[in-house]
């Protein structure tokens, strides 16, 4: 599944122009996923809807 959800945000960090390449784009992304980055941006995220969600 990692492999996954890296080639799929290797893509859009590739498509958003963050990466020269597809090939840069995935390494970002396992970085990222390894790093724990991606992980606190999720966090982030759900707290974030949450909070909108209660008004």
């Amino acid at each position: 599944a990692r492999d996954i959800v890296a080639l799929n945000a290797g893509a859009a960090i590739y498509v958003a122009g963050k990466a020269a390449s597809l090939e840069e784009g995935v390494e970002k992304a396992f970085e990222l996923i390894k790093s724990g980055a991606a992980r606190a941006k999720l966090d982030a995220f759900v707290k974030f809807t949450q909070q909108l969600a209660r008004g």
